[in-house]
C-alpha cells in the first residue's frame, strides 16, 4: 500500500542518516550494523525487519559491515575492518550465509572498503574511505 510505502521510506531515510544501510528486496529491510567504539571483531549483525516489525538476526559474527547489496539470493557485506579498528583498516567483502555466523571472503585485504554496488556479475566497491583525497573505486567479478 501506498501509506506502508511512505512509512517504509521515512524509516529507510532515517537509518541512512544515522549511518546504517536499509535493504527492501523482500518486503522485509535488511540494516547493517556498523559498531561503535571499540568496535569488537564479529560484534556485527545483520537485521532483518518485515513489515509487521518483527526483528530478527539474518546473520552474525561480521565486523563494521558499513553497506549490503543483493545479487539474487546472495547478500554481500562490506566489512570496513576485518579484525579491529586500530589494524589499519583492513577489509573485505563477504558473501553473507543466512543465520549463519561465518562468512566466505569474495575478496580481502582491502584497505578500508565502505560502499557498494552490484551490476551484472560485479561489485563496485570504495576503498581507501578513511584516508582524504585517496579514495577509489574497484570492480570484483562475482562468478
Amino acid at each position: 500500500s501506498a501509506d506502508y510505502q511512505r512509512k517504509r521510506d521515512m524509516f529507510c531515510d532515517t537509518l541512512t542518516d544515522i549511518g546504517l544501510t536499509p535493504l527492501v528486496p523482500d518486503g522485509a529491510y535488511y540494516v547493517s550494523q556498523l559498531t561503535g567504539f571499540p568496535f569488537p571483531t564479529g560484534g556485527s549483525t545483520i537485521w532483518r525487519v518485515t513489515r509487521d516489525g518483527q526483528v530478527s538476526a539474518y546473520a552474525t559474527g561480521l565486523t563494521m559491515v558499513t553497506s549490503l547489496a543483493w545479487k539474487g539470493d546472495t547478500l554481500y557485506a562490506v566489512q570496513l575492518d576485518d579484525e579491529n579498528f586500530f589494524d589499519g583498516h583492513v577489509g573485505s567483502l563477504r558473501a553473507v550465509t543466512p543465520g549463519g555466523s561465518v562468512h566466505e571472503a569474495v575478496v580481502d585485504g582491502l584497505s578500508a572498503p565502505y560502499g557498494l554496488a552490484i551490476r551484472g556479475h560485479s561489485a563496485y566497491l570504495t576503498i581507501d574511505s578513511v584516508s582524504p583525497g585517496e579514495g577509489s573505486a574497484i570492480r570484483v567479478d562475482l562468478r
